[in-house]
């Protein structure tokens, strides 16, 4: 949906000719518009609030709530705005390849992943990314509650260039 941030111009520009230069008229057309825009105004704030991407604080925790992802202690709007992320994705996952992929673009901020198959059922990642240790048992973990049932995720490698 586009926001309109002129409903006075609009309607006097819909007006014909001969009319567009009414002063009362576009006072008229003025005094009806002016609540709408300001009824906009106040409503794209809203949705701006409660949107994912410009959300702090408490309506961050509100909108991790609703998707099952709590608040870690200490953990930045950031850092959570990025587990909220992957929580929804994580919801709707169906075990794609597609989904986990995505998952770890979320949280590493990868541009270059490859998801590979081995024997017996076991998935591994790669990326041009290095992490750390404890960064990679958490990626493993994430991978496995996002891959099919009957699927392990077992490690994660660096690309070399």
């Amino acid at each position: 949906m586009d926001r309109i941030s002129n409903h006075i111009n609009c309607a006097i520009d819909r007006l014909l000719n001969q009319y567009r230069s009414k002063e009362k008229l576009s006072g008229l057309l003025s005094s009806l518009f002016h609540p709408i825009q300001e009824i906009e105004d106040v409503l794209f704030s809203l949705m701006d609030a409660r949107a994912l991407e410009t959300s702090t604080g408490k309506t961050l925790d509100l909108l991790g709530s609703i998707v099952g992802c709590m608040r870690e202690y200490g953990q930045t709007d950031g850092d959570y705005r990025r587990s909220i992320k992957t929580k929804i994705i994580e919801n709707v996952s169906q075990g794609e390849p597609e989904r986990i992929i995505e998952v770890f673009r979320v949280l590493v901020g990868a541009t270059l992943v490859y998801l590979g198959d081995c024997a017996h059922g076991e998935v591994f990642v790669m990326s041009e990314k290095v992490l750390s240790k404890s960064e990679v048992n958490d990626l493993i973990d994430r991978v496995e509650s996002i891959v099919s049932a009957g699927v392990r995720a077992v490690s994660y490698t660096h690309l070399r260039a």
